[in-house]
């Protein structure tokens, strides 16, 4: 399958938000003319929980009984992640994709039976570094992903969805992390649009520091 990611307007707000960070962040210099900018790619495994409504931390009502998707199949669960840091001082920016194989929806009139596709989450994360690490961030889930069903007319359904997060990162060795965040789904999630969902992630990840080794 050939991934297409949309090119969406709150995508090339993102983009031109980050294109003069970058640049920044490449030509920074010291007054002494070091370079300052660090650069650290990263590979982890994630593990997301289920949505719960933001209010009172109960499951997923679905709004459209008839839809065959099933948020905490789809949601829940582990992906592999590839990211690259960029880092000036104690401030930094990050871009993390997750991947995974995993559920996209149900198959009516089965008990056990569900349909699975490769999914591709985004995540841009700014964060300040300290003893600890502290950030805020914005995620695509399931990035351009539509399935289609029969209940009683051909149907499309879209399952990508945004949320904004916090997070704290603890440095478990020099080059191992510890990455705790919580998702906020202010609107828009598959399975009831209206309403506010929260979930939570817990990211184990190795920094890799080749790239640096005339800086640090």
């Amino acid at each position: 399958m050939v991934w297409a990611i949309s090119i969406t307007k709150y995508r090339r707000a993102l983009l031109g938000a980050l294109l003069p960070m970058l640049l920044n962040c490449t030509l920074g210099f010291s007054q002494e003319g070091k370079r300052l900018l660090k650069i650290y790619p990263t590979v982890g495994v994630t593990w997301r929980s289920t949505a719960m409504n933001f209010f009172n931390f109960k499951a997923v009502i679905p709004s459209d009984p008839t839809n065959p998707y099933h948020s905490e199949k789809n949601v829940q669960g582990l992906s592999l992640n590839l990211g690259l840091q960029l880092q000036i001082n104690n401030v930094g920016f990050e871009y993390v994709p997750n991947f995974r194989y995993d559920v996209v929806h149900y198959v009516f009139g089965s008990n056990n039976q569900y349909a699975k596709d490769f999914l591709i989450d985004h995540n841009l994360n700014f964060f300040v570094k300290r003893k600890l690490s502290y950030g805020v961030g914005i995620s695509i889930v399931n990035d351009n992903k539509v399935y289609s069903f029969v209940n009683p007319v051909l149907r499309y359904h879209s399952i990508e969805f945004k949320t904004y997060n916090v997070f704290v990162t603890v440095p478990i060795k020099k080059v191992l992390s510890l990455e705790i965040k919580a998702l906020y789904v202010p609107k828009g999630f598959p399975e009831n649009p209206t309403e506010k969902y929260i979930m939570y992630s817990l990211r184990v990840y190795y920094k890799f520091k080749f790239l640096n080794k005339s800086r640090d």
